[in-house]
């Protein structure tokens, strides 16, 4: 069994919201202005492949959240750098202690108000919310893994398995970056380690007793996020479905804090209505614009004219308010379908044209090799 730290108490006000995030910022806007809270911290990891993100815009829509960037990762999927971006933010936000620590994808949605949020983990304190199940499909790797583990003095030891996205108190999170060494040792080279590395820890030290699925209360989910997979997961769709109007009533009805995933570029309008129902707002979707109507908070739209004031710094009160970022999500759909890429010349069609018999005249003493008079004699 792995040694535990020593318990801290943890300030039961404050939460950090840790969001990795590498497109779709448009919908990234409208997710943070949902999380801001006076008793929220936000902490973003934007994957390194990312060549330019509009961090002060991102920071700009949290009037009370402070918003921190942190790029340590290129991430792959499946490969072991996806759970170190997870190490990078858990070590940015634990420098402040926070009662719980969320993390959450920039493609997430919250389905309560911060306030639910806030009180269910106030009256639910110490209690360690991820999705865990033992994994024992028969493989060479894992045999591998066990008697690795073995031989490290790691005796009883089982892997577990689990979705990513988890919230966890701030004495588990220290205790999870203590032992970041015996999880690299361990996971590095193995498939998909940000599903196993937090579950197995968890349930082979004696954190387990605060599990989620050991207590007595029964939660809606593990991880209190709602996560719909295909009826057959395989190596074509590896991936969780993607919200549509067609679930607005599991949504709306669901107990559940989270709920992943959604894409603006299949269905904005689910990600509109639940966002005006967060806020209080009507949840009829807003007349669609204009299709010539141009795009609004975009990060990578070519700016039209030259703005008239300097851009407003990061951290600054937002000038970026709930409509704006919502219209963003609707006009980024079809912006995209309007948009045309440029054809780039082709040096290796140069080449051959150059290289064209047709094109290129033998030399002089190739012609009379062939019993051929010069075509310069000739004229």
């Amino acid at each position: 069994m792995i040694k535990c730290v020593e318990r801290m108490q943890p300030n039961m006000a404050r939460h950090a919201y840790m969001i990795m995030a590498h497109t779709n910022f448009s919908q990234l806007k409208l997710l943070l202005i949902l999380l801001d809270h006076p008793d929220n911290d936000i902490y973003v990891h934007i994957d390194m492949y990312v060549r330019r993100a509009p961090l002060n815009e991102l920071a700009a829509c949290c009037r009370s959240s402070p918003v921190l960037f942190t790029r340590e990762a290129y991430i792959r999927w499946g490969k072991y750098s996806m759970f170190e971006a997870e190490l990078a933010l858990l070590r940015k936000a634990t420098e402040t202690e926070h009662a719980y620590y969320h993390l959450v994808s920039g493609m997430d949605m919250p389905l309560k108000t911060q306030d639910e949020i806030h009180d269910f983990y106030a009256k639910n304190g110490n209690i360690e919310f991820v999705a865990a199940r033992e994994y024992n499909e028969p493989s060479a790797a894992l045999d591998r893994l066990i008697k690795k583990a073995a031989s490290m003095g790691m005796r009883g030891f089982k892997v577990y398995k689990g979705s990513q996205w988890f919230s966890i108190t701030h004495e588990f999170a220290v205790f999870l970056l203590k032992e970041e060494p015996t999880i690299k040792a361990l996971f590095e080279n193995y498939y998909t380690p940000d599903e196993k590395c937090v579950q197995t820890l968890l349930m082979n030290s004696r954190f387990r007793r605060r599990w989620s699925g050991a207590q007595e209360r029964q939660f809606p989910s593990w991880n209190m996020r709602l996560i719909e997979w295909p009826s057959t997961r395989n190596w074509e769709s590896p991936h969780p479905k993607v919200f549509t109007m067609a679930n607005l009533d599991q949504l709306t009805s669901s107990a559940c804090h989270f709920a992943r995933k959604f894409d603006m570029s299949v269905d904005t309008d689910i990600i509109t209505i639940l966002a005006r129902r967060l806020v209080g707002q009507s949840a009829e979707p807003s007349k669609r614009p204009e299709p010539n109507m141009p795009p609004t908070l975009t990060h990578d739209t070519p700016p039209t004219s030259k703005p008239s004031a300097p851009p407003r710094p990061a951290h600054s009160p937002s000038a970026i308010n709930f409509e704006q970022a919502v219209s963003a999500i609707k006009h980024k759909r079809q912006w995209r379908k309007s948009r045309r890429p440029v054809p780039l010349p082709s040096a290796r069609r140069e080449v051959q044209v150059r290289r064209d018999p047709a094109t290129v005249r033998p030399p002089a003493s190739l012609e009379a090799r062939q019993g051929q008079a010069p075509r310069d004699a000739a004229s």
